[in-house]
């Protein structure tokens, strides 16, 4: 899954995408990936915990990827 149009609206204080934008990023993600696997059963489902550890920040201008 891929954000394409990464711009200001993204971006915090330090001109780097938001961490909220990253986090949901990944939820959307995971949800995608297990509707792939569990097919129209996950619909209406949620997420109850998601944890994440930041590596490093995403620019912007550029693409933001979840595999």
């Amino acid at each position: 899954m891929r954000l394409l149009e990464v711009d200001e609206r993204h971006s915090n204080i330090l001109d780097a995408i938001h961490g909220g934008v990253t986090l949901a990023m990944i939820d959307v993600g995971m949800f995608a990936a297990a509707c792939l696997i569990v097919g129209p059963a996950m619909i209406g489902g949620v997420t109850l915990e998601l944890t994440n550890q930041f590596i490093g920040a995403g620019r912007i201008g550029e693409p933001l990827d979840v595999v």
